[in-house]
């Protein structure tokens, strides 16, 4: 037996790998495994919605939802979902949206 085939078999051998994915596999979810994967919502936003302009943001939110809590939430849900891949030009875009939304409900 070559060392590269002792090295193989004591690896299959050795590793529990159902010990190993429980403290690891976190790092590797794929999308269905996260719970935002299974959400299921009534309103899908139009495709491009939130790489618009802070303005465009707020009002497609404001005129799809029926209280600042809605459209919060529905902003807030892309911004996690985007998580570590949002930039900080769009993260800071979206905070505009969100300043812009605060004061459209505060008119109403």
């Amino acid at each position: 037996m070559g060392l590269l085939e002792r090295i193989d078999n004591y690896l299959v051998e050795e590793v529990d790998w159902d010990a190993y994915y429980r403290l690891y596999g976190y790092l590797y979810k794929t999308d269905e495994a996260k719970w935002s994967g299974a959400v299921a919502t009534k309103w899908t936003p139009p495709a491009g919605t939130f790489t618009q302009s802070a303005a465009k943001i707020a009002d497609t939110l404001a005129s799809a939802s029926a209280s600042l809590k809605q459209a919060m939430s529905r902003l807030n849900f892309y911004e996690n979902r985007a998580g570590k891949n949002l930039s900080a030009k769009a993260r800071k875009n979206l905070e505009r949206a969100k300043a812009l939304l605060r004061k459209k409900f505060a008119k109403e």
